[in-house]
């Protein structure tokens, strides 16, 4: 009996390969990377692929057929997704794309290689940083090759991931970066952070079941390691726990939380919050239309421009002043003639 075609095309085959590059760190162009990558198969998701099914998979051996469905499932599990359907659905928009704009990112990327993303920023590396940051502002092929790229690099994902949150393109490419940024999130911090960058994507776009799904993930984390997280993840995190307020009395499948108790952690929390992270609920606040808790807590003892960070100060300050200026207007706190 004829094997039964397995219904995936080309492209889709080949992306899936490329996420597995990524998620395992091996090009998967020889044998001992191929029994690396089973043996890491294993340990992740508790079944096993065979040598030769893995190696037909990457082309290592010449085979008619694509993968089983079996397959397709288990490697798709293996890169944290449910089934290779839900692979399909969140993936097949960022394809394998052109070897010019991919070499292009690579060489972009490159320039910070070796660099340490702890230490201060000079003059000229922090202009190159607004540069780059601009170009993925824009929305082509090229800034969804960079983020690619950028999601191995530790400085790239630090930077144009993490302290320069881009939430007008969540939707768009830095929104499908996430995608290749949680690939590469070894520490518990970082999938903290991208689960909740999803989840602002899914308040933002009225998605109540894929914020839920994400919200799962951070009600993983004890109050002792939220405390212990960087400003600017706690800020995150403390986001969302506003965003899921402002959900609850909207949709009956979100299981309620004491609204009062909401306010008080966020509120007491945020003063703790340095490095002018602080501001990150406030903004929560004011997306969630909650205008008169977002200006108490942009205008709290604690919340001053002197506590934004030296580096992108001027844009913080601007920002943070904007939002100020925002909710005080029209919650009545500031008056037309001020």
């Amino acid at each position: 009996m004829s094997r039964k075609p397995t219904p995936v095309d080309a492209t889709e085959l080949e992306t899936l390969r490329q996420h597995v590059r990524i998620r395992s760190g091996l090009e998967c162009d020889n044998f001992s990377h191929i029994r690396l990558l089973q043996e890491e198969i294993q340990k992740l998701t508790g079944e096993n692929l065979s040598f030769q099914t893995l190696s037909r998979f990457f082309a290592m051996v010449r085979n008619e057929f694509n993968p089983s469905t079996d397959t397709l499932q288990i490697i798709s599990r293996y890169l944290g997704y449910n089934n290779f359907k839900e692979f399909r659905q969140l993936n097949m928009e960022i394809d394998a794309g052109s070897h010019g704009q991919a070499l292009t990112a690579r060489i972009i990327v490159s320039l910070f290689s070796q660099l340490d993303p702890d230490e201060p920023l000079d003059g000229g590396m922090l202009q190159i940083v607004r540069n780059v940051a601009n170009i993925l502002k824009q929305r082509n092929r090229l800034t969804t090759d960079l983020h690619q790229a950028m999601a191995k690099n530790r400085y790239c994902r630090s930077y144009f991931f993490e302290r320069l949150v881009n939430i007008d393109g969540l939707t768009g490419e830095y929104g499908e970066g996430l995608n290749y940024y949680l690939l590469h999130a070894w520490k518990r911090e970082q999938s903290l952070f991208a689960h909740a960058l999803y989840c602002y994507k899914a308040f933002l776009s009225g998605d109540i079941i894929l914020f839920a799904k994400h919200f799962q993930f951070l009600e993983e984390y004890s109050a002792d390691e939220i405390q212990k997280l960087d400003p600017l993840t706690a800020g995150r995190y403390y986001a969302c726990l506003v965003f899921r307020h402002a959900l609850e009395d909207e949709e009956a499948a979100m299981p309620r939380q004491g609204g009062d108790q909401v306010k008080a952690i966020v509120v007491q929390r945020t003063e703790k919050l340095v490095q002018g992270a602080g501001y990150i609920p406030g903004e929560a606040h004011i997306l969630a239309g909650d205008l008169e808790q977002g200006w108490q807590l942009l205008n709290s003892h604690s919340m001053t421009s002197s506590s934004i960070p030296l580096q992108f100060n001027e844009e913080l300050i601007t920002e943070f002043n904007i939002l100020r200026l925002f909710c005080g207007y029209f919650s009545g706190n500031i008056s037309r003639k001020k």
